[in-house]
């Protein structure tokens, strides 16, 4: 009876994970080994995971990865290369710590690939329970297997595959490594080894779901889609820990919750981001009373006055029409000393009419149907599904005229790693 090597890519979801390893203790078919490939959880997920440890066909592993290092491999596909390696099974299989293979997936794949020894990979349909963060199901759909696939690649999700050792042999051989761990690949590392899989075999269907996933909206991928390559300054982060961050001067600042109150910032502007991307910023100064006060915030000191801070500045509002152009009014104020308030730098007046950029405050525009960040005396433009993604408010984009946005050099923009139409 061949042996199956089942490979655990486990991060930090000691809700979900006991049960995921059961539904392979559950499995009708016994000649299996499991690898549970965790990368440094927390120790809630490592106490989850101990029970199933005395049973001698499933291995640990824990790459004890630090957080300032997760950004630089895609670190899932480099956890399933070291699996691979370690593994000893004739057929290799994959789960994540959100997915759940019924009791008969194992019995249904090992019957088709004896039955056809020609075949070398095989693919499942899978049942998608889409959920929120409690994993509430609030619909399902399902991936389908119905043809045979000499392109699988964005067609199979990772847990739906089962595919010969001999076949990732080959693969290796070829580019000198199973899975390809480039950070490019975050989104895709899946989708780049099953293409290195069709080099030498097509992929052969299994019409029955064999697992059903679920997708809640902080998920990797959720949080994933849209996201810009470079997250703006100003931007509220958060990951998968309690911390909240604002990323300003392209660092990460840490903020406690009474200084996100005395600064008014809004629960609902905090954006969700994928522990890695959001380690690969390294740590600046916590903001605290006795810290600079970060950019983009509206401050006063007599209510008559207000000073919009940008690059550590304070740049005086020239008057209403200016107040009333930049929406200042849908922004809170925060309430200074007189003291405070002179020594800030001073920076450029912001005028109602743009004249040159120095007059422009750093906030988001239109022009043309066309969004743009300004930043750093560049216009950045920013696809609208960024916009949303970033939460900033289409509402309160500043209308530029045609004159005024020829005023500006454009920047790199803010372009999406992934959109989310790709993920149902």
């Amino acid at each position: 009876m061949p042996k199956v090597s089942i490979i655990l890519t486990s991060y930090n979801r000691p809700r979900l994970i006991g049960s995921v390893i059961q539904s392979v203790i559950d499995q009708t078919y016994e000649e299996w080994e499991l690898w549970i490939m965790d990368d440094h959880s927390q120790e809630e997920t490592v106490q989850a995971i101990a029970p199933f440890i005395s049973d001698p066909r499933v291995h640990f592993y824990n790459s004890k990865i630090e957080d300032k290092d997760r950004y630089k491999t895609t670190r899932y596909a480099t956890l399933i290369n070291e699996a691979i390696r370690l593994s000893e099974g004739d057929y290799i299989c994959y789960l994540t710590d959100d997915t759940f293979y019924y009791p008969d997936k194992l019995s249904k794949m090992v019957t088709f690939l004896q039955d056809h020894p020609q075949v070398d990979v095989v693919y499942s349909s899978q049942c998608v329970k889409h959920t929120d963060p409690a994993y509430h199901v609030f619909y399902e759909s399902e991936i389908k297997a119905e043809t045979i696939l000499e392109k699988a690649a964005f067609k199979v999700d990772h847990c739906s595959v089962m595919h010969t050792r001999t076949l990732a042999q080959k693969v290796r051989q070829k580019y000198g490594e199973y899975w390809d761990d480039d950070p490019k690949y975050w989104h895709c590392a899946d989708a780049v080894f099953w293409s290195r899989l069709n080099d030498f075999a097509c992929f052969y269907p299994l019409p029955e779901p064999l697992e059903y996933t679920l997708k809640a909206t902080n998920c990797f991928q959720y949080l994933y889609a849209n996201l810009p390559e470079d997250i703006p300054d100003g931007t509220l982060v958060k990951g998968l820990k309690d911390e909240l961050f604002l990323i300003e001067n392209q660092k990460r600042r840490p903020i406690s919750e009474q200084m996100f109150r005395a600064l008014q910032y809004e629960s609902s502007k905090i954006v969700m981001i994928p522990d890695p991307f959001l380690f690969r910023y390294s740590e600046g100064i916590k903001i605290a009373e006795d810290s600079p006060l970060p950019n983009k915030r509206l401050v006063t000191a007599d209510n008559i006055h207000y000073y919009y801070l940008q690059q550590g500045c304070k740049c005086l509002i020239e008057n209403e029409a200016a107040f009333s152009r930049y929406h200042f009014q849908d922004m809170p104020a925060i309430q200074l000393s007189e003291k405070q308030v002179i020594d800030l730098p001073d920076g450029s007046m912001i005028r109602a009419c743009i004249k040159t950029i120095e007059d422009a405050p750093e906030l988001l525009y239109v022009y043309d149907d066309r969004y743009f960040l300004y930043h750093d005396h560049l216009l950045h433009e920013m696809q609208i599904e960024v916009v949303l993604k970033l939460k900033l408010s289409l509402a309160q984009a500043v209308s530029l005229t045609d004159r005024e946005f020829h005023l500006f050099k454009q920047g790199k923009g803010y372009e999406w790693k992934l959109p989310v139409s790709q993920l149902m």
